[in-house]
């Protein structure tokens, strides 16, 4: 078990992101465009937050893609500074796979995560 979760990426997790963001990029995105991409239709955005919940670091990790005709565009994938090479992105990644089954929760075996919450 690798302690990590992953969940449908809410407004609450924008300013964990936005701090991994800064680190992580000369040229970051903004509040604006993750804003954007939270309230997009054929948006899928996911965060890795640690199973144990440890409040110092809420989210880990996070997967914006867009949805387009029937294919998934991989618009950004980062993981915040100090927990990088770990497997932390290749888990996100392999997560996210097209092996997935439709209709099943996000994170359970087999599950799709690319199904939107309520769709």
């Amino acid at each position: 078990m690798n302690g990590w979760q992953l969940a449908h990426i809410s407004h609450a997790d924008l300013e964990p992101i936005l701090a991994i963001e800064r680190r992580s990029f000369q040229w970051p995105w903004g509040r604006p465009s993750f804003e954007g991409k939270l309230i997009s239709h054929n948006a899928r955005n996911y965060a890795v937050k640690s199973a144990e919940g440890q409040p110092c670091e809420p989210v880990l990790a996070y997967a914006f893609l867009r949805l387009v005709a029937a294919e998934v565009h991989v618009l950004k994938v980062t993981v915040t500074p100090a927990r990088r090479k770990q497997g932390i992105a290749s888990w996100l990644m392999a997560m996210l796979g097209p092996e997935r089954r439709p209709g099943c929760p996000v994170g359970s075996p087999g599950s799709s995560p690319l199904q939107h919450p309520g769709s």
